[in-house]
């Protein structure tokens, strides 16, 4: 399995609590429905601990079964048929950087 890890910047003027909101309520259940080869989706909401700040304000982790797959995915996302998720995520994130992966477990 290989993974795509998003770092997530949430869109300025709204707050956290609205970003996240909107990431798991609206726009997880269109990745859910709609991106295909999904296997696993993940995402990571920041803890609130007290003087904490954090570079980005939420992971996602979308796991795919293999590289064809991950990019079968990223192709859909440019695609015409991938615009329900752009245009979602213009909605609550200004940014996301990201990268594939491919885990290693150190300890279960």
């Amino acid at each position: 399995m290989v993974k795509s890890i998003g770092l997530l910047k949430k869109k300025e003027g709204i707050t956290q609590e609205q970003f996240l909101r909107h990431w798991k309520e609206i726009h997880g259940p269109i990745a859910l429905k709609y991106a295909p080869g999904l296997r696993r989706y993940v995402q990571n909401h920041p803890v609130n601990l007290p003087g904490a700040k954090y570079p980005y304000d939420g992971i996602a982790e979308l796991w795919f079964d293999d590289v064809e797959s991950a990019l079968g995915f990223s192709k859909w996302l440019k695609s015409d048929a991938g615009k329900i998720a752009r245009d979602d995520i213009k909605l609550f994130a200004d940014r996301m950087d990201g990268f594939m992966a491919e885990e290693i477990v150190l300890r279960e």
